[in-house]
């Protein structure tokens, strides 16, 4: 028998005591356990088209015994998401507004050495049988191949991004395709080799960018407002099951109410020992000024 831990909102589960096994004596294997995370604030916009690399450790336990410090990115980056990877464990930095036409992630390895951040992968790319079609069906010019991964020459800017069961994932946002810059409805998902799109559990109803997501327990995202593909702003909400995990009390499948005013740009996280949610700034439309 194998048991997973479920964290409650605020924690996230020690790396190594997230998952145990029952022993012929009745015993478990390992004591789950949970720890209130520390918070990883990087790059962003620090003046008008000027980005930055920088990253800041934010403990709100204050456990004055250790130091902590994360060196600088690789480049400049904005519009860009930062997501864990327990399995590194790492912390990955993915796409971004650059100059450079490909999406791509770099990647620190949380370990006492403190190594410089390095190049992890093109999360627009698929496994390796994946590309070998796309080669073929390119070469021999096959109209009618669809690819599943459309996007892996174009960037992603103003996505949103969970770690959900483990695995990262990647959330609609701005594709740029040269001058070209499109609302998207794409999910990518690493699976600790390759990214995929979801096309099955994990999925988005609407195209949305600039817009916020939460993660209930290990299987349920929520997708708040946002920028749509028709130039409006947003006030829908979507819940969706990403896991077979089921869920443990309070929560259950039920649809979310509607924001009481569109938004974008905001932002929104599940509040501690309760599964609130608190959506925070963001505008109504693009020459509007940030709400509370």
């Amino acid at each position: 028998t194998r048991c997973r831990v479920v964290c409650n909102a605020g924690y996230i589960a020690t790396p190594g005591k997230d998952v145990t096994h029952c022993k012929e004596d009745g015993d478990w294997t390992v004591q789950m356990q949970c720890e209130v995370p520390l918070v990883v604030v990087g790059g962003g916009e620090i003046s008008e088209s000027s980005g930055d690399s920088s990253l800041e450790v934010i403990d709100f336990e204050e456990r004055k015994p250790c130091k902590y410090g994360i060196p600088d990115m690789r480049s400049q980056k904005s519009f860009f998401n930062l997501l864990y990877h327990p399995a590194g464990p790492e912390i990955l930095a993915c796409n971004g507004l650059t100059s450079s036409g490909h999406a791509s992630c770099d990647k620190w390895k949380l370990s006492g050495s403190n190594e410089p951040w390095k190049f992890h992968s093109h999360p627009h790319k698929g496994n390796k049988i994946e590309e070998m079609r796309d080669h073929f069906a390119e070469v021999t010019k096959t109209m009618s191949h669809k690819s599943n991964n459309p996007h892996k020459k174009h960037g992603r800017y103003a996505a949103e991004s969970v770690t959900v069961n483990g695995h990262p994932v990647i959330l609609g946002g701005m594709v740029n395709k040269g001058d070209s810059h499109e609302v998207t409805d794409t999910v990518r998902i690493y699976d600790g080799k390759d990214w995929s799109t979801e096309r099955r559990s994990c999925t988005m109803s609407t195209k949305r960018a600039f817009f916020c997501a939460v993660k209930l327990q290990e299987g349920m995202i929520v997708n708040i407002g946002g920028f749509g593909d028709n130039a409006n702003v947003l006030n829908t909400t979507y819940s969706r099951s990403c896991t077979s995990r089921v869920y443990l009390p309070p929560i259950v499948k039920r649809r979310f109410s509607e924001l009481p005013t569109p938004l974008s740009g905001h932002g929104c996280a599940v509040l501690p020992h309760s599964y609130d949610i608190l959506v925070s700034g963001g505008s109504r439309s693009q020459r509007d000024n940030s709400q509370w």
